[in-house]
């Protein structure tokens, strides 16, 4: 019977809200208004899923501006505070050759589910890399990303050890769930304090595909200030 603890170990690692999206304040960072708030709507792991975030430039005056930022996320259809993502990380404008820009990004994850059976909290890493065209008032970019579930902690409820395995145990599971993510991304600053994103893409979880959408598609904005 470990082994049933072993598969909800496993599905812990995939059905926790897979926020896995590089950060939406897709321009070029700027020393005349280096702070923004983002706000992501659409289906991205959920079918519907809500992220709120701050983002702060830094380095602005040098050859390789950074974003660094924090988020949380919830599904929005059925809002739930067990079920949430929480992200913090970096993302560096390099390779700047007339329009093109090739920005990469790295972010830590904090991710947690419960449900009738289990409580799980989870530990992820993100890269994500965006090359395209950044424009003043317009960007266009492709989006690749890598996120992984490092670790899993796994609490059997109550209602599963009465139920199915009554010696089912709580315990840590290593790494238990990958994706694997290609889209675009366009958007458009209208001023210079005000940004509409929209991204759409294609995504893989392995032999889990057929328990999540395969693709996700958001719509972000930000003020920048």
């Amino acid at each position: 019977m470990r082994t049933i603890s072993l598969v909800l170990g496993l599905l812990a690692g995939v059905v926790l809200l897979p926020e896995r999206a590089v950060a939406d304040v897709a321009s070029r960072p700027s020393s005349d208004r280096p702070n923004a708030m983002y706000l992501d709507i659409g289906m991205d792991g959920a079918l519907m899923t809500g992220r709120l975030g701050y983002a702060r430039a830094l380095g602005t005056g040098s050859a390789a501006p950074t974003w660094v930022f924090a988020d949380a996320a919830i599904p929005l259809l059925q809002p739930d505070f067990g079920d949430f993502s929480l992200r913090a990380g970096a993302r560096v404008h390099l390779l700047r050759l007339g329009g093109f820009e090739l920005p990469l990004q790295a972010a830590v994850q904090v991710r947690g589910t419960e449900n009738v059976s289990f409580m799980a909290r989870g530990l992820g890493t993100e890269l994500g890399a965006m090359p395209g065209w950044y424009g003043e008032r317009w960007l266009l970019a492709a989006e690749l990303s890598w996120d992984r579930q490092w670790l899993t902690y796994l609490e059997p409820t109550a209602e599963h050890r009465s139920r199915i395995y009554a010696d089912a145990r709580s315990g840590w599971y290593g790494a238990s769930a990958d994706t694997l993510r290609a889209g675009v991304r366009a958007g458009l600053l209208s001023s210079g304090r005000f940004e509409l994103l929209l991204r759409a893409g294609y995504e893989v979880h392995g032999r889990y595909d057929a328990m999540l959408p395969p693709l996700y598609a958001m719509v972000s904005a930000n003020v920048r200030f």
